[in-house]
C-alpha cells in the first residue's frame, strides 16, 4: 500500500512539474510574440487604425479606383484569347476577402493610368486558373511574356514595384 502511495505521489509531482514547465513555455512564447509585434510597430511594418484612417480616400476617388479595378477582371477564356495574341501583361490573382488585395487596388489603378496592362483574376471564381499558375499567396502578380510566366511577386506591391515588374517584361 505504501508503494502505491509513493507511486501516486511521484506521478502527481511529475504531472505538476510538467504543467509548470508548460505554463512557463507559454509565457515565454507570448512574451516573444509581444516583443516581435512591438518591433514591427516601431519599424512601421504594421498599419494601425489611425494610420489607415489618415490614408483613406474620398468616395469619388474610391469609386474611380473600384471602376478601374473592376474593368480589368477577366475570365479564363479571356485570358486564353490574350495569350493567343501574345500579349505582354501582368496577372493580378486576388480575392474579394483579401485585405492586402484591397489595399493594393489604388496602386493597380495608378499603374493602369501609366499604361501597364494588368488583368485581375478572382481566385474564388477561377480556382483552376490559380492552381494552373501555382498561386498560393495573395495578392500574386505574375508577369506574362511570350505566352508564359516570366516573373512572379507575392503580397502587397506599390505602384513603383508594379511598374518595375512590367518594365522588366516589356
Amino acid at each position: 500500500m505504501e508503494k502505491n502511495n509513493k507511486k501516486e505521489m511521484m506521478v502527481s509531482v511529475i504531472v505538476i512539474a510538467l504543467i509548470v514547465v508548460f505554463v512557463i513555455i507559454l509565457a515565454v512564447v507570448n512574451n516573444n510574440m509581444n516583443k516581435a509585434k512591438q518591433n514591427e510597430v516601431s519599424q512601421g511594418k504594421t498599419v494601425s487604425n489611425s494610420q489607415s484612417d489618415s490614408k483613406s480616400v474620398s468616395g469619388e476617388d474610391q469609386e474611380k479606383i473600384d471602376k478601374a479595378n473592376d474593368g480589368i477582371e477577366i475570365t479564363p477564356e479571356m485570358l486564353k484569347e490574350k495569350l493567343e495574341k501574345n500579349e505582354t501583361m501582368l496577372l493580378d490573382f486576388h480575392a474579394t476577402w483579401c485585405g492586402p488585395c484591397k489595399l493594393m487596388k489604388p496602386e493597380i489603378a495608378k499603374a493602369l493610368e501609366q499604361g501597364v496592362k494588368i488583368y485581375k483574376i478572382d481566385i474564388d471564381k477561377y480556382r483552376e486558373t490559380a492552381i494552373q499558375y501555382g498561386v498560393r499567396v495573395m495578392p500574386t502578380l505574375i508577369a506574362v511574356k511570350d505566352k508564359k510566366p516570366a516573373k512572379t511577386t507575392y503580397g502587397y506591391q506599390t505602384v513603383d514595384k508594379i511598374l518595375a515588374l512590367y518594365n522588366e517584361i516589356k
